[in-house]
């Protein structure tokens, strides 16, 4: 009886009766000869009987692919990723389903991934390929706009930038000023929000205009004099060049300080930035500005300011983006007679989509400053170097 009961299962195995792993011979046979239609006849009539696995849902979702089924295709790949995460040709066409379905990012994300696994160079001339035609999709619309807003809380040491030195120099003579009250540094905790939007219209292939708009308010909890609202806004032009973007225009910055106009920025920019991969890329950019301050007309001055930057995206659950800035410039007075107020600057600049800490860092001739301000999402160390008569 025994032996007849085992006859029995090896028979109604072979034919397609009893669950197991793989796929059905005649549909192996389909997906080698490239009968994907048919192929993927045979797997969907298996499926939930005879066959299960890893095997079959590579299968399923490489006949599905090619026969237009792109959801069906991902629902398959995402049950092989979940039990292989390495398994890169499934990654790779994962990928192409949600493509296909305009699901840009979700597609750029698995290419990303895949490029952990270490693919070989055919797979990873792949991924390139796909990457780049995403990149033209996700750019190809004559009008594109973008917008965003952030909250956040944090703690400022030194929200006035003001010195924790009582006594400091004023001129090269060695003259020398006490300061006192919210003359001296002030510390305060503040909520902030801020938001923008940009504006990109395709001029021609490779030719676009940008337009950004953006505002930043800061509200202290005990120091409201110090309130900020920043205002930034900026127009200019995007070519597209091979694995690069060059991008040049025109911008405007208005500081408002306790509801008054503080200080005036208007200016030329430029940046350049290349990929170096497909989760990596690396910048230059510089400015040309002019600075007015409304109400201390004294302090106007020209800013020439250039700078590198590295970025990079993490290939981590959130695909946190990591960046690093290094820059260095100068301001060079407008007014006569008071080349004290000229300064050189320095900056470092790091920022993660998980955390925010800024340092600012001013020092010259007696004067000190030094803050440190927790926000959200970046690091900046900043250097002044005020330029007095000696110099």
């Amino acid at each position: 009886m025994q032996k007849i009961f085992v006859s029995l299962l090896v028979w109604l195995n072979c034919q397609g009766l009893v669950a197991g792993t793989g796929i059905p011979e005649p549909a192996r046979e389909a997906l080698s000869q490239h009968q994907y239609e048919q192929a993927y006849k045979l797997l969907f009539k298996a499926n939930g009987s005879a066959y299960s696995g890893l095997e079959y849902d590579q299968a399923l979702g490489t006949s599905a692919f090619h026969t237009g089924r792109y959801t069906d295709a991902i629902f398959a790949f995402e049950r092989v990723l979940s039990l292989k995460p390495s398994d890169i040709p499934s990654r790779i066409l994962i990928s192409r389903s949600m493509y296909r379905l305009n699901e840009y990012k979700s597609a750029r994300k698995n290419l990303y991934l895949a490029q952990k696994y270490r693919p070989n160079q055919e797979q990873q001339i792949e991924i390139e390929s796909i990457l780049a035609d995403i990149e033209r999709r996700m750019f190809s619309g004559n009008r594109k706009t973008h917008s965003w807003l952030s909250l956040g809380l944090g703690y400022d040491s030194n929200v006035n930038n003001a010195t924790d030195n009582a006594s400091i120099f004023v001129d090269s003579s060695g003259n020398t000023s006490t300061l006192s009250g919210d003359a001296l540094e002030q510390s305060d905790e503040f909520a902030e929000i801020s938001g923008g939007i940009a504006h990109i219209k395709r001029l021609k292939p490779g030719l676009s205009l940008m337009a950004r708009g953006r505002f930043q308010a800061r509200i202290n909890e005990d120091h409201d004099q110090y309130n900020q609202l920043q205002l930034r806004g900026s127009v200019g032009v995007v070519k597209r060049l091979p694995g690069s973007l060059l991008e040049t225009g025109v911008e405007l910055d208005s500081l408002i300080v306790d509801g008054d106009g503080y200080r005036n920025l208007f200016g030329l920019y430029g940046r350049w930035s290349k990929s170096l991969s497909a989760s990596a890329k690396a910048g230059l950019f510089g400015r040309i500005s002019r600075i007015d301050y409304p109400t201390q007309n004294i302090r106007d001055a020209h800013r020439y300011i250039i700078g590198a930057s590295v970025e990079k995206e993490l290939r981590a659950a959130m695909s946190p983006r990591l960046k690093l800035a290094v820059m260095v410039g100068t301001e060079e007075e407008i007014e006569s007679g008071v080349p004290h107020l000229g300064h050189d600057l320095v900056a470092v600049h790091a920022r993660s989509g998980f955390w925010n800490a800024c340092m600012n860092a001013a020092s010259g001739a007696g004067v000190a400053v030094f803050a440190l301000d927790l926000q959200l999402s970046s690091v900046q160390l900043v250097g002044i170097r005020n330029r007095l008569v000696e110099d």
